[in-house]
């Protein structure tokens, strides 16, 4: 598995900690220094310098298919050439691998998630800063290192870089041996029963595709 903006490490860390065979890359090079001082600590028989890389994404130092999982949380938002990030995430992929993505949806009506205020949808940049200046906050980190994101735009930039969208729970929907807890087990037999299986997968397409939804899941 690997990171991509793998931060101080803790990610890494704890999927290593569960058996994962985890590394990850990140450009700071003082949080890449953490995590591998971490790491030496509490996993002194893995190696620091290759668990954790300091590096962009958009230049991977890994081979292609490599990966059966790569993760992304919090990171598209950060990079102003994100699909380039996802072409990526594409060649060092595994076919059938699976990529995780969690990101600001900036065309919903949420709190933004650095400065921890309220944000207007798509909020026009120039508006931003004088925004966050009538906040007391300094919108620098804004001009340098917050892009846009949208539910909407990143499911379109997943598909193009050859990256199928994928919903579990459909899946589970389709084939309820998939389905362990007992509970949910009974509802989706009775739902069955009902003949409404349709209405439940057109509502969980619906809500992936939502666009006004506060955060990027995928």
């Amino acid at each position: 598995m690997l990171d991509i903006g793998c931060g101080y490490g803790a990610f890494v860390l704890e999927a290593r900690r569960r058996g994962i065979d985890a590394c990850g890359i990140e450009p700071a090079e003082f949080e890449v220094d953490f995590a591998r001082q971490r790491l030496a600590a509490e996993l002194p028989e893995d190696d620091p310098l290759q668990v954790y890389r300091l590096g962009s994404g958009l230049n991977l130092v890994f081979a292609a298919r490599l990966f059966d999982v790569v993760t992304l949380w919090n990171v598209l938002e950060h990079l102003p050439d994100y699909r380039r990030l996802l072409g990526e995430v594409e060649r060092v992929l595994k076919p059938g691998g699976r990529v995780y993505v969690i990101c600001p949806n900036y065309a919903a009506f949420r709190k933004e998630a650095h400065y921890l205020v309220f944000w207007p949808p798509l909020l026009p940049r120039p508006l931003a800063k004088s925004y966050l200046r009538l906040l007391g906050k300094n919108p620098a980190f804004l001009e340098t290192s917050i892009f846009y994101r949208t539910n909407w735009g990143v499911l379109r930039a997943l598909r193009q870089n050859g990256l199928a969208v994928y919903d579990p729970r459909i899946r589970k929907i389709l084939d309820p041996s998939l389905v362990t807890n007992p509970g949910k087990l009974y509802w989706l037999s009775l739902i069955k029963q009902l003949r409404l299986l349709w209405l439940v997968r057109l509502g969980l397409t619906l809500t992936q595709l939502n666009p006004f939804k506060s955060s990027v899941m995928l």
